[in-house]
């Protein structure tokens, strides 16, 4: 389905999923997966083996983690500023660092108020101006990617986003814009 190439997210899934064989070693024959298989990699028995003081490695707690998510009934991205900060967009908070608005003396609460297009629209248009070339502009950062496989992968239609941004970076990675809640719009 068009996913971009995850080497370590594929591993993962047939580790999980199929004992470290292939879907595709299933699918041709050479490999059958059984429940013991599927009930090793429960989070429960893998949490079983977890003593109190052993330290847990990084990979039993990505492993649960996922194990946790392929049992889903459902998968939800909540996303803000800061996930698009990643792709070079600046956080509300930095819009306003700029020297003219510093000079002004106003910021980024006080630059969104609609009052500026009545009494001085240069500032309106500029602010906004600059705000959407800057979303235009901006390509997505490879997480936007990584979760619409993700998406894909595991979850097909019993995922969606919500998400404040308004960058429309998840519309331009290639979510279904069905499963994409813009709380602001774009």
């Amino acid at each position: 389905e068009g996913t971009t190439d995850y080497p370590e997210l594929h591993v993962l899934v047939d580790r999980l999923l199929w004992g470290g064989y292939s879907p595709r070693a299933v699918r041709e024959g050479r490999r059958r997966p059984t429940n013991q298989t599927r009930a090793a990699a429960s989070p429960w028995k893998l949490a079983s083996k977890m003593d109190a003081g052993r330290q847990v490695s990084e990979e039993d707690r990505i492993c649960r983690a996922a194990v946790s998510l392929f049992r889903a009934d459902y998968f939800m991205v909540a996303a803000g500023a800061g996930f698009s900060a990643d792709s070079g967009l600046p956080v509300y908070q930095d819009v306003a660092r700029d020297a003219v608005y510093l000079k002004m003396g106003v910021d980024y609460q006080e630059l969104a108020n609609e009052r500026w297009f009545s009494e001085d629209p240069e500032i309106a248009i500029g602010f906004w101006g600059h705000s959407f070339n800057l979303y235009k502009d901006t390509e997505p950062h490879a997480g936007y990617a990584a979760i619409r496989d993700w998406i894909r992968l595991m979850f097909r239609k019993k995922a969606f986003v919500y998400t404040s941004n308004v960058d429309g970076h998840f519309a331009k990675s290639g979510f279904n814009e069905e499963q994409v809640y813009e709380i602001h719009g774009s």
